[in-house]
């Protein structure tokens, strides 16, 4: 068997300066754009002058990140940061193709990764060999795939049983009720805030305080990883605090199913205040903050929000009246907590099981990787 540089098994092929940006993809067309995004196909175009001229099949690399792809159909290159070659004399095509994807290239980020590609060697066994490596991957790879498409379908179904629990909560019908649930809306039932504007004057407040961002807010969900300070006047506190039991709703996201994305406080991080694209809710004895969490993240919730943010712009936004009018039904307190109890031992159940499919979709993913570099061990 040899070992060759890179450079001896990879012939660079040229796109003669054709390269789409990305702002001109479309969502479907005759062409597929590949680019070095992660899924296989960025985009498409219906000019048929973009397309790729050289041979087919051709392997792609991503510079920036290191991704890599199989093209043997016509195709435009996309952006930027793609690099295209086809296999030297006596190298089979897929043998390339498998090589590049077990290859060793460190992450540096959005840097420039060719420059560790092309330093590396290749091991170049007769092209016979070559064959029997690429049908034992693509045996191994074709069960793996199986593994991970069932994993998938599993999280799926978890999602609509979610949605199903969600859905019998707030229809009354997860636990035994009396029905006759009062109807109102999260403003006749709490205080419904907004927050703080971001500005250059708030550099000179000497008190500076954690706030939430959008980014910290999600489905029933608070990521407080990367938690930035802001300057607060005292006259502001009483209105901005966050507290233990507090709603926080996402004002704006532009997508329909990512608007009023809405967690629960926590109180992890004392004295917090929120920005003015988060809206709070705060919510007296009537009504339990949890049973309100429930009811926006349920599908009647969800399209309660949606029918609300809609405008005649198409864009999709919330405000504090939007959000102020929003219906909720309202059971006894009894009621609600025996409710709230169901949903959390439902949802824990979910989670355990979410968390188990994901460990299995790593462990598929680094066996997939382990199964490479076994492959093409020096």
């Amino acid at each position: 068997m040899s070992v060759l540089p890179f450079a001896q098994v990879a012939v660079p092929q040229s796109d003669k300066g054709k390269r789409l940006k990305q702002r001109d993809y479309l969502q479907e067309g005759p062409l597929a754009v590949i680019d070095q995004g992660q899924q296989q196909i960025g985009g498409y175009t219906d000019d048929q002058t973009m397309a790729f001229e050289g041979e087919l099949p051709v392997v792609l690399f991503g510079d920036h990140t290191r991704s890599v792809k199989l093209v043997n159909y016509p195709f435009a290159v996309g952006a930027d940061g793609i690099k295209i070659f086809r296999p030297a004399e006596g190298v089979r095509t897929k043998y390339l193709y498998y090589w590049m994807k077990s290859a060793p290239i460190p992450d540096r980020g959005y840097g420039r990764h060719y420059q560790f590609l092309r330093q590396l060697s290749v091991p170049l066994p007769p092209e016979e060999t070559q064959d029997e490596i690429v049908a034992e991957l693509e045996k191994q790879f074709s069960r793996l795939d199986e593994a991970v498409a069932n994993l998938q379908r599993v999280k799926a179904n978890l999602k609509r049983y979610k949605a199903s629990v969600l859905k019998a909560a707030v229809e009354g019908r997860l636990v035994e009720t009396a029905g006759g649930w009062r109807q109102s809306t999260l403003g006749e039932e709490g205080a419904i805030i907004g927050g703080l504007t971001k500005n250059q004057k708030r550099n000179d407040l000497p008190l500076k305080l954690p706030y939430l961002r959008v980014a910290n807010v999600y489905a029933n969900e608070l990521r407080l990883d990367d938690i930035e300070y802001i300057g607060v006047a005292e006259r502001e506190l009483e209105k901005l605090l966050v507290r233990k039991g507090d709603l926080l709703v996402v004002e704006g996201n532009g997508s329909p199913d990512q608007i009023g994305r809405v967690a629960l406080w926590n109180d992890a991080i004392p004295n917090c205040v929120h920005q003015n694209h988060l809206i709070k809710a705060r919510f007296g004895k009537p009504v339990l903050p949890e049973w309100a969490l429930i009811w926006m993240l349920s599908p009647v919730g969800r399209h309660e929000i949606e029918q609300v943010s809609a405008s005649t712009s198409g864009l999709h936004t919330l405000s504090v009246g939007k959000v102020s009018r929003l219906p909720i039904g309202v059971p006894s307190l009894k009621e609600q907590a025996s409710i709230v109890a169901e949903v959390d031992r439902h949802l824990s159940i979910i989670r355990e099981v979410e968390a188990e499919v994901d460990a299995n979709l790593k462990r598929a993913q680094a066996l997939r990787q382990a199964t490479l570099a076994k492959a093409f061990a020096l």
